[in-house]
């Protein structure tokens, strides 16, 4: 097996594994145990560098053009950075008080499923076109 498909063997089992770590947390609710949390978090962290290094990779060896599949890689950015600023944000309004509305818990529950659909999506894209 080659390096490219053991990283994105890995993906298929890191990125349910932040999910359900995540819904764990969330269930378990405030405060938070800190070994489940900071499994969440190791996975979650994990999970995005291994999927930057396999893209980085696999934009390496395509040739031809990459609009779509850099467009996906941009949504997929995107959805991280909103998980970390949201994932943050709950993190710390226990012990700051921040008052957070309703809609960052909402954003940080919805966004992980979006994530995985795009990471899937670039990551195949890529893959589809090295061949």
């Amino acid at each position: 097996m080659n390096p490219i498909s053991s990283k994105l063997i890995s993906c298929v089992f890191l990125l349910p594994g932040t999910l359900i770590t995540g819904v764990i947390v969330s269930k378990i609710g405030r405060p938070y145990h800190a070994l489940l949390f900071g499994a969440h978090k190791l996975i979650a962290v994990g999970t995005i560098i291994l999927i930057g290094v396999l893209i980085n990779q696999l934009v390496k060896v395509q040739l031809g053009s990459l609009q779509i599949e850099i467009a996906a890689a941009i949504v997929t950015g995107v959805l991280f950075l909103a998980l970390l600023v949201s994932g943050s944000l709950l993190a710390l309004e226990p012990e700051i008080d921040l008052n957070l509305p309703a809609v960052v818990l909402k954003i940080h529950q919805v966004v992980p499923l979006l994530f995985a659909a795009a990471a899937s999506a670039t990551l195949f894209t890529l893959a589809r076109g090295r061949g």
